[in-house]
C-alpha cells in the first residue's frame, strides 16, 4: 500500500478512536465522506489502495478536523508526529497555530463594539459639559 494511503488510514483510525473529537462523530467511511464532501467510493478506493490520496483530499480531510494533523506527516514528508499539536510542543520556536478567520472576525467585531460604546459615553459626557 502507498505510504500516503497508509498514513490517511492511520489518521482515519485515530479519528474513529476519538470520534467525539470536536463533536464530529465520525465512525464510518460514509460519515467521513459526508463531512469532507467526497463520495464514499473515493474513500473506499483510497483505503483499498486503488487510487493514491491527493493533496486536495488531504487538505479537505485535515481542514474538516481543524487541521489537527501535521500536514507534512499526512503527505509522507515527515515520519512523526501525527498531530500538529505535538509538532508545536517539540519545536516551540515554530509559529503558534493561526487563529481561524471566524474567531478573528468575532474579535474585531467585539473590539469595534467596545470602541463605539466608549465613544458614545464620551459624547454624552461632552454634551453634559456643554
Amino acid at each position: 500500500m502507498r505510504k500516503r494511503n497508509n498514513l490517511f488510514a492511520e489518521a482515519f483510525r485515530w479519528i474513529k478512536a476519538h470520534r467525539d473529537y470536536e463533536g464530529k462523530g465520525v465512525k464510518y467511511q460514509k460519515d467521513l465522506a459526508a463531512l469532507i464532501g467526497v463520495s464514499e467510493d473515493t474513500i473506499t478506493r483510497i483505503m483499498r489502495d486503488q487510487t493514491e490520496v491527493t493533496d486536495d483530499f488531504l487538505c479537505k480531510f485535515n481542514e474538516a478536523f481543524d487541521n489537527i494533523f501535521n500536514y507534512q506527516w499526512l503527505r509522507g514528508e515527515e515520519d512523526e508526529p501525527m498531530l500538529a499539536a505535538e509538532l508545536y510542543k517539540r519545536n516551540p520556536q515554530q509559529s503558534a497555530p493561526t487563529i481561524d478567520n471566524g474567531s478573528a472576525i468575532n474579535a474585531a467585531l467585539a473590539a469595534k463594539d467596545e470602541t463605539i460604546e466608549t465613544l458614545k459615553a464620551r459624547i454624552v459626557d461632552l454634551q453634559q459639559t456643554i
